[in-house]
């Protein structure tokens, strides 16, 4: 019994690369020595009995818990995660991109002028260029030199 207990089973999963999950070795380890394995219907390592997410995808690397990793707390697993860095509290795509509502090339979290109708040129902060600081869009501004936008 004891030579059986130190030998790897060929119907036990192994650990994945990078595997966070405290309970794998603990959970099959004392499987093994009963002759068994604790029943595991998603594969992802983690015993049914204490899975808290019961339904990770093949392949998604899980915590202690048997939930899917996701490194930037974005709502998005780090396995269908595009931008894994997305800054905490920024919405985000399905694919884990940052949200951009208006559709000006500039991420909600950092958009300033969050409603520029679609074709509008916009400056790095989401807002039409407005180059002499009067609060009038260049495009609009029939003074672009004069702080009030207006001739005089």
């Amino acid at each position: 019994m004891e030579a059986q207990a130190g030998r790897a089973r060929a119907d036990m999963p192994s650990p994945k690369v990078g595997d966070t999950n405290l309970n794998w070795g603990i959970q099959f380890g004392f499987s093994a020595l009963l002759g068994g394995s604790a029943p595991d219907a998603d594969g992802d390592g983690v015993a049914d009995e204490i899975d808290a997410c019961p339904g990770t995808a093949a392949g998604e690397m899980v915590d202690a818990r048997g939930c899917a990793l996701d490194s930037d707390n974005d709502g998005v697993s780090d396995m269908r995660d595009q931008c894994p860095n997305t800054p905490q509290g920024a919405a985000v795509t399905a694919d884990g991109g940052p949200r951009d509502s208006d559709g000006d090339g500039v991420a909600d979290y950092q958009d300033r002028c969050a409603n520029t109708p679609a074709g509008v040129s916009v400056n790095q902060n989401g807002c039409r260029p407005d180059a002499d600081s009067d609060g009038v869009a260049d495009a609009s501004d029939r003074c672009p030199q004069h702080a009030t936008g207006r001739p005089g």
